[in-house]
């Protein structure tokens, strides 16, 4: 695309490299963290997502460093 004309050299690079690539949409992350948990829940919903773009970074992030959390 005319946004990122690189994007499939990009993206070879990354699957040769066994590397993990996540796209986040600023604005829509900021639009997120501003509403209320319910109205969140509905908005990724209708949008055919399970978690945001900075959870799916951070479950990501800890998958691929094996990392665990313990809440104390």
């Amino acid at each position: 695309s005319n946004v990122f004309p690189r994007k499939e050299e990009l993206n070879q690079l990354i699957k040769d490299n066994n590397m993990v690539s996540i796209n986040i949409c600023g604005k829509m992350e900021m639009e997120i963290s501003q509403l209320e948990p319910e109205e969140r829940q509905v908005f990724l919903e209708d949008l055919g997502l399970k978690e945001s773009g900075i959870e799916r970074l951070c479950r990501i992030g800890y998958e691929h460093l094996g990392l665990i959390t313990f809440f104390t």
